[in-house]
């Protein structure tokens, strides 16, 4: 299959880039992971960030430094569902996918993965979060310009972060194009890559 989109994959909560590892892999040079202020290899000091804009802007530099040209697919796990909420009212022509993701009507205010060698690497490259940029977010947006892209909803059956009843409510209060349902746990791209890459694909190959 030929990837026609760039993809780019959002962290969630204590996460970093890193987290996305086997989905760069899978993905060769079609994908860009990034880590968000404060998180991962980001220098920031997590005390120094209290708004939720200064949290997200290197996703918003990123976007800013491709081409208008290029079709991008931008991916938010957890609490990454801010994060793409956000971009897209600035971003609305790019088409998005939530992986378990939180989304709250706009203007609204532990983590269980696969085991073994994945746990190891969380407790290593795990940081704490910058409680006062999250804690203040009030993201908005708009139908004209958020709800006029294409989003996919990627539902993880085994979630006991975000657990399944919670996934469904969070798809009914948002305009959801698509719900893909995975067999998984709050963090597919560590336990299930394989499966997760190829809901990504076809995502891609269905909204080119």
């Amino acid at each position: 299959m030929v990837i026609k989109h760039h993809f780019v994959l959002v962290h969630g909560l204590m996460h970093g880039a890193w987290c996305w590892y086997k989905t760069v892999d899978l993905l060769r040079r079609a994908g860009q992971e990034l880590d968000l202020a404060s998180c991962g290899t980001h220098p920031a000091d997590r005390n120094s960030i209290s708004e939720f804009a200064v949290y997200n802007q290197p996703l918003v530099d990123l976007l800013l430094s491709l081409p208008e040209t290029e079709k991008i697919l931008l991916v938010g796990h957890s609490m990454a569902g801010f994060s793409v909420l956000d971009a897209m009212e600035r971003f609305h022509r790019i088409l998005k996918v939530y992986i378990s993701a939180v989304l709250l009507p706009s203007g609204n205010i532990v983590l269980h993965v696969a085991g073994g060698q994945d746990v190891v690497l969380g407790e290593m490259l795990s940081r704490p979060y910058p409680a006062g940029a999250m804690m203040t977010a009030a993201i908005t947006y708009t139908n004209e310009k958020h709800g006029t892209v294409p989003s996919v909803y990627i539902k993880c059956l085994q979630d006991n972060v975000i657990v399944p009843e919670v996934q469904d409510f969070l798809i009914e209060l948002n305009q959801i194009s698509q719900v893909v349902e995975m067999e998984s746990d709050h963090s597919p791209m560590l336990s299930a890559p394989e499966k997760l890459h190829q809901i990504l694909l076809a995502t891609a190959d269905k909204y080119a």
